[in-house]
């Protein structure tokens, strides 16, 4: 009896997530991957307690270009496939690249801030932290959809290829903006420390609007160390053009 038992759950969570991952998408699939494929997106973006949004210490902030830049494009695919899949079936390889990226990069994103997230969960909000799991299903349901729903006709390598090289433009096309920024960052931030440069203003300048994924607490640093009183003044000037913020105040932060 108990193994006549035992049979059925099995064979009823067996039906569960077949009913996931079917082709076929029931209306309250549809509200699901809607609120959590793109909208709890966003709004984790938009209400971030600082783990991406304005933190110069932690792994996430030094790659928020390349987070938010990919997010975008994965949730405008995602949005135009939910609208459109089904008329876009030659380029459903395509489709399925990006979404799998976005399934990769979501799972990626929601270990990397897991221990966060566990003590969070004390504050309530720490449970947004598990967003990026059941985002990462939701891409990854729908890229099992696209690649299911692709031209037939067509051969198993070439749909592969495909897939592969629209995730690799996926994540590589952020990347490489990320990269870029990055190195004009590190630029920037040595012209403004170097006590031989004759003027900042071009560095401050070029940075001033990047202030969220700049270390600028390498300049605060600096500045606490700095005993020469007209380079202090600079170095607490280009603190203040770059982050709207005065250096003392960030100083007692950190010394606090």
């Amino acid at each position: 009896m108990n193994s006549i038992l035992a049979g059925d759950a099995i064979e009823e969570r067996a039906g569960f997530w077949g009913r996931q991952l079917d082709a076929t998408q029931t209306p309250g699939q549809v509200v699901f991957d809607v609120v959590f494929g793109i909208l709890m997106p966003i709004l984790c973006f938009y209400f971030d307690p600082g783990i991406i949004r304005g933190t110069r210490s932690t792994t996430l902030g030094e790659f928020s270009i390349f987070i938010y830049g990919f997010s975008g494009l994965a949730i405008l695919t995602l949005s135009i496939w939910f609208v459109l899949g089904h008329r876009m079936r030659l380029l459903a390889a395509m489709f399925g690249g990006v979404l799998v990226a976005g399934a990769i990069i979501s799972f990626s994103i929601g270990v990397l801030i897991l221990p966060l997230t566990l003590i969070g969960i004390l504050f309530v909000i720490g449970l947004l932290g598990f967003v990026p799991f059941i985002t990462g299903f939701v891409y990854l349901r729908n890229w099992l959809r696209a690649i299911n729903s692709g031209d037939r006709t067509s051969f198993r390598s070439p749909r592969v290829a495909t897939v592969v090289l629209s995730a690799m433009i996926a994540i590589g096309l952020p990347g490489a903006v990320q990269w870029a920024i990055t190195e004009i960052v590190k630029q920037s931030i040595a012209v403004i420390l170097d006590p031989n440069s004759q003027s900042i203003d071009v560095p401050v300048a070029r940075i001033k609007g990047l202030h969220l994924v700049v270390d600028t607490d390498r300049i605060v640093r600096e500045y606490e160390k700095e005993t020469n009183a007209a380079r202090k003044e600079r170095l607490g000037r280009a603190y203040k053009e770059i982050t709207g913020e005065e250096i003392e105040t960030r100083l007692r932060v950190l010394n606090d």
